[in-house]
């Protein structure tokens, strides 16, 4: 009976990489040794003895090095300094000064006072409507009217109007906010318009208080107004 040997194929599965067992175990003592060495050497460190230095002796210094720092080259002399020629006198001739004509003095405008230009602009009426706003919860400027008003019914003439406690309200006018957005919404609510604020405050039936306007504060509605206007800021400029 012949009993056959086969020769089964082995690879090794360790990676070049791979530390051998033996060099692992040579690390670890090297290790070992290294530590308990400085280990040792930090327990001893403290009881070894120190010199005290005392630090207002002064170090001698070597003869040598004490001659090198005393015995310092001397400078080169400067350069000779070459004395430059002296250049001839110029000769100047005398400039007779030429008279220029002296001009007038120009005299500055003198500047309007801001309070007038701004009565002219029509800024006043505001400043009076913030002012009386401090006392008032809606404030508005008017003019008296200065023309006779009529009313008319169809293209006739039908009554006669007292202009006496009539006036054109002007803009800008000043309320409180609180006031003004109440009437607003109430005027929203109910269907109420008007061509001014002041007429959506009277109708809650608050009290609206007027100052005089500016007469120069006109309220652009026609074409024709554009020229007036133009010809009031030209004016006040």
């Amino acid at each position: 009976m012949t009993t056959a040997v086969c020769r089964i194929p082995y690879r090794s599965l360790d990676l070049p990489w791979t530390p051998i067992p033996e060099d692992r175990e040579r690390f670890r003592r090297l290790l070992r040794d290294i530590a308990i060495g400085v280990l040792l050497f930090g327990l001893i460190m403290p009881w070894l003895p120190v010199p005290e230095l005392d630090v207002n002796e002064i170090p001698e210094v070597p003869q040598r090095y004490a001659r090198l720092m005393l015995d310092k080259p001397k400078p080169p002399p400067p350069p000779p300094v070459l004395e430059e020629p002296e250049a001839p006198a110029e000769v100047t001739e005398e400039v007779k000064p030429v008279e220029q004509p002296v001009e007038p003095e120009q005299v500055a405008p003198t500047p309007e006072p801001a309070r007038e230009r701004a009565a002219k602009a029509g800024l006043m009426a505001f400043a009076d409507s913030l002012a009386d706003l401090r006392d008032n919860d809606a404030v508005i400027p008017v003019t008296p009217a200065v023309d006779t008003l009529v009313r008319e019914d169809g293209g006739m003439l039908d009554a006669l109007l007292d202009r006496v406690h009539i006036s054109a309200v002007q803009t800008p006018q000043a309320f409180r906010t609180d006031l003004i957005v109440r009437a607003h919404r109430e005027a929203e609510a109910k269907g109420f318009s008007s061509s001014d604020e002041g007429s959506l405050v009277f109708a809650l039936g608050e009290t609206v208080r007027t100052i005089p306007g500016e007469r120069t504060n006109i309220k652009i509605t026609f074409e024709d107004d554009v020229p007036i206007a133009e010809a009031i800021l030209g004016r006040a400029r």
